[in-house]
């Protein structure tokens, strides 16, 4: 029993366009014992047109039929405001940088519960210039602005992955690595925008340093980066947590990010 491949489109009109070359005279349309052999041989065109061909058709059919219509090109610019245009100038500061903290892994299985975080937290401070050197506070581009951090060695090798002797690639950081802008008040009653990283942890013993890069949500290239000072990462057996500072009390206790104080810190 033979079964006969008939035009595959037929709801579309695959005849040549005036500037289209003229095509070979179809062939005798192939027949095919479906029991005995279920592949098409590589000169099999149904209609005699080859792939390519059929393809270039049936895109200049489509077009013209208005069946698929080109999607729009993506609004990169959010809050329909054309943020590029304003000519903002940027700047991210580390105001406070960790020191040090334990690691919470090994070669051994990893007890995330045993996961100490950077102390003291990272806090890094925006500024922002306006096109006529203003400083202003950006209030109708804070909701697209986000930090993203990653891990680096003393040598500026990226750490944030790292393979183990068995060959498994493991994350070497842990935490909220993207931070959302906050508004807060300064130790001097300023108004002012921050991000913070209050539970990063480091999986291994080491140091390390962090880079912070400023982005907006839509992706492209950072509008400004900025790096930690070098801080270690030892053993728990070792490590002796800093002083909560004044400034992490201070922010911590505006309310509008936590620090995981206990009470006997407010």
């Amino acid at each position: 029993m033979s079964q006969q491949y008939p035009h595959p489109y037929p709801f579309l009109d695959l005849s040549p366009s005036s500037s289209t070359q003229p095509l070979p005279t179809p062939p005798p349309t192939t027949t095919f014992d479906t029991h005995a052999n279920l592949q098409l041989p590589t000169t099999y065109y149904p209609y005699a047109f080859s792939p390519s061909q059929l393809t270039a058709l049936l895109d200049e059919r489509i077009q013209q039929l208005g069946a698929y219509p080109a999607p729009p090109e993506p609004d990169m610019n959010l809050g329909g405001i054309d943020f590029p245009a304003l000519q903002r100038t940027y700047r991210i500061t580390p105001i406070q940088q960790p020191e040090r903290s334990a690691a919470f892994g090994g070669e051994r299985a990893v007890n995330y519960l045993e996961r100490l975080p950077l102390s003291p937290p990272l806090i890094i401070q925006l500024d922002c210039w306006d096109s006529q050197g203003e400083l202003e506070i950006p209030h109708d581009e804070l909701p697209f602005l986000v930090v993203h951090l990653t891990l680096e060695t003393t040598e500026g090798d990226d750490a944030t992955m790292v393979q183990l002797s068995t060959g498994e690639v493991v994350a070497m950081v842990y935490g909220t690595l993207v931070a959302t802008p906050s508004e807060m008040v300064n130790t001097d009653g300023a108004a002012g925008v921050y991000f913070c990283f209050p539970d990063i942890s480091v999986r291994y013993t080491g140091e390390f340093r962090l880079k912070a890069n400023l982005m907006r949500m839509t992706g492209g290239h950072p509008l400004a980066a900025a790096y930690t000072d070098l801080f270690e990462i030892v053993e728990q057996s070792e490590y002796s947590a800093p002083a909560t500072t004044d400034l992490t009390r201070h922010f911590d206790a505006q309310g509008v990010v936590s620090f995981g104080l206990p009470r006997d810190e407010w």
